[in-house]
């Protein structure tokens, strides 16, 4: 296992929690398993996986911000659109160079950079505001 799970980057809305929890045992088998990755097929479901997962887990974040009023919505939504377009491009090199290990490695390392950077600071920025505005 890569990841390590850590309690601290709950927001305590149970939706994104068991979403976050749902990307985290993903991200640990697509790394832990990069070169059965290296094929085609499943690197196309690993692509697939994570481009639904954004359009169903960014919503749900989305709705919790308009929900309340989170401040920090247009900077956190930013973030979103990074990982969709990082995404998109590590697909659009498999159409052209085919799903190689660099492109592995690749998708592997930035959901590794993901997992720690956004989640234990933007996500955990909107949890903090949710208990300074008594939600939570």
């Amino acid at each position: 296992m890569i990841l390590k799970w850590d309690d601290d980057i709950l927001t305590g809305i149970k939706r994104i929690d068991n979403q976050h929890k749902a990307l985290f045992l993903r991200i640990n088998e697509l790394v832990g398993n990069v070169e059965e990755i290296n094929d085609e097929d499943s690197f196309g479901v690993a692509l697939s996986y994570l481009k639904q997962y954004a359009v169903e887990h960014f919503e749900t974040e989305a709705e919790y911000f308009r929900q309340f009023n989170y401040p920090y919505a247009d900077e956190h939504l930013d973030e979103h659109k990074l990982f969709t377009d990082k995404i998109e491009e590590i697909e659009e090199k498999s159409k052209v160079f085919g799903s190689t290990m660099h492109l592995s490695i690749e998708l592997n390392a930035y959901l590794i950079n993901w997992w720690y950077s956004h989640l234990k600071t933007h996500d955990k920025k909107f949890a903090i505001y949710l208990k300074e505005i008594g939600v939570l």
